[in-house]
């Protein structure tokens, strides 16, 4: 019960890092979240949040549903991530 409420501390420490803009420290936390529950989506979403271009934080979600399969709100996640990057490269050339 302690290492639980550890973990939910230190997800919402590393909710108000991503949200102050120290999105680096963050990461640090949020990978210690995910290695202790690799299927706390909460977790992966911020790390996903956590990453400035779009490329990572595609990355973050693949890993997500590796350890989440079918978790519906990550794969449209995932999805409305790869057609914004798909826009984005259009336009690019």
């Amino acid at each position: 019960m302690q290492e639980q409420n550890d973990n939910k501390n230190m997800l919402n420490d590393a909710i108000t890092l991503v949200k102050a803009g120290q999105s680096t420290n963050a990461r640090k936390l949020l990978e210690s979240c995910i290695d202790a529950n690799p299927q706390d989506v909460t977790a992966w979403l911020w790390k996903a949040k956590s990453w400035p271009s779009i490329e990572d934080r595609i990355k973050v979600l693949e890993m997500c549903l590796a350890h989440n399969p079918g978790d519906k709100f990550v794969t449209d996640a995932l999805i409305t991530l790869t057609r914004h990057k798909n826009r984005l490269n259009s336009i690019s050339h």
